[in-house]
């Protein structure tokens, strides 16, 4: 009775038809093209009109008629301020196009540069893909904003997601998004609504154990994951196949961030991401409806919590809704690109020190000493040496942009990184003692 177990299914369902992934690019790419020469069309016309109207004003002051010479210096200045409105807004849909034609083009390495591989020996001609896994209870938002990216990045004709779709209890659903570009997004329908042992399930989806037909066992005793498990399944499917980044997705007004909820279930799922070098970032839902800025800096700091999501890797975002539908909202666009180029950013950045790790034979950084937190170990090593805690400070703000973020990475990575860190030649020296002691 009390060894009772209950599986569960998982199915991942590609709705594209593989032959159309190629055209669904170029389709993409041509609607961009055409979008940018109308946008150059239309900034000509604009300075066609503002010369127009200085030709006017010299003619008018020439004829010295008073009256016509305010009138027309009132229409310039008017027209000036419409061009300077216009040409501004012109710029930000160039840049968005911009951005949209440079992620419909990614390849992997293009955000860190090949070379920073090539330079440490590692191989990334398995890269084909990269994938990237959301998560996110019912409700928060998160079926809206696959809709969102798929807007901002394939075009509004594009947009599937709208519903929350149906999840039994007991079952995870795995749903693939954006199939047609160099990375896709992996839905975890029904993953926050099982109960709060989800660490298993999670390690299963990170690692692409998880495929189609597939099953796993749940047999929960409250204890946490088996470093030893861990371990087995990191090498269980081929690497590009595995998860390399993560969002999670949070309505902004959720009771369950507030009384905190989500930060004492998701503990595991946190412990487990910074074991594994994962950076996650955090998209806030729901941004039209936080009216203060109070408000706002509280779910700000309550998903951050929640989620082990660093500050300046958690958005604010408005979704395209079904009532929205058939607006064009510039700015949620611009912050959906945006937010994928920092997950790509921080997925390359994960790949590089998984891969260095491999390289080394470092595994996953185990052991209580390589879990460790970077900031936990420096500022232990600054108490016993009495160090500048200025320069510590901005020694750990560099490692957090690297992602850098338990000593095991660290480790792995000291080489690479110390010349950058602004430290004395004896605190770098007493780092490297440490972390050669600990190994």
């Amino acid at each position: 009775m009390g060894n009772k177990q209950t599986k569960i299914s998982y199915e991942t369902v590609d709705k594209t038809d593989p032959q159309a992934k190629e055209r669904g690019r170029q389709a993409a790419r041509d609607e961009n093209a055409r979008k940018m020469q109308e946008l150059d069309q239309q900034l000509r016309q604009l300075k066609d009109r503002e010369m127009a109207a200085a030709l006017e004003q010299v003619r008018v002051e020439n004829e010295k008629d008073a009256a016509r010479f305010a009138e027309a210096k009132r229409r310039a200045k008017e027209l000036e301020q419409q061009r300077i409105r216009e040409e501004k807004k012109r710029q930000e849909e160039m840049e968005i196009l911009r951005m949209k034609n440079s992620l419909l083009e990614y390849e992997f390495g293009s955000r860190t540069t090949k070379l920073a591989f090539e330079k440490d020996g590692l191989d990334i001609s398995d890269m084909d893909r990269v994938r990237i896994a959301l998560f996110g209870p019912t409700g928060s938002g998160k079926t809206s904003f696959i809709g969102t990216l798929e807007r901002s990045l394939l075009g509004k004709e594009k947009q599937t997601a709208f519903e929350q779709g149906a999840g039994s209890e007991g079952t995870v659903v795995l749903e693939e998004y954006l199939s047609q570009l160099r990375f896709n997004l992996v839905d975890t329908r029904g993953f926050f609504d099982i109960d709060d042992n989800t660490a298993e399930e999670c390690l299963n989806i990170m690692t692409g154990r998880v495929s189609v037909g597939s099953e796993i066992r749940r047999d929960y005793d409250g204890q946490d994951i088996d470093p030893s498990a861990v371990s087995s399944r990191r090498a269980c499917s081929r690497f590009s196949d595995r998860v390399h980044a993560v969002i999670f997705v949070v309505q902004a007004k959720d009771t369950r961030l507030t009384d905190q909820t989500y930060l004492t279930r998701m503990k595991k799922i946190r412990d487990h991401l910074r074991f594994e070098g994962h950076a996650p970032v955090t998209v806030i839902t729901c941004e039209d409806k936080v009216k203060s800025t109070k408000e706002r800096e509280t779910a700000f700091q309550e998903a951050s919590a929640a989620t082990g999501s660093p500050r300046d890797r958690t958005y604010f975002i408005t979704n395209y809704t079904y009532e929205n539908k058939d607006k064009e909202l510039q700015a949620t666009e611009k912050m959906a690109l945006n937010i994928v180029d920092t997950v790509l950013m921080s997925a390359e950045r994960f790949v590089k020190i998984k891969k260095l790790q491999g390289l080394k034979g470092g595994g996953g950084g185990s052991g209580s000493t390589g879990d460790e937190e970077v900031s936990r170990f420096l500022q232990r090593l600054k108490a016993e040496h009495d160090w500048d805690p200025a320069k510590v400070k901005s020694a750990l703000d560099f490692l957090a942009e690297q992602e850098i973020t338990t000593v095991g990475a660290l480790r792995e990575c000291w080489e690479g990184v110390k010349g950058s860190l602004e430290l004395t030649i004896g605190m770098k020296g007493v780092i490297t003692r440490a972390l050669s002691s600990s190994m």
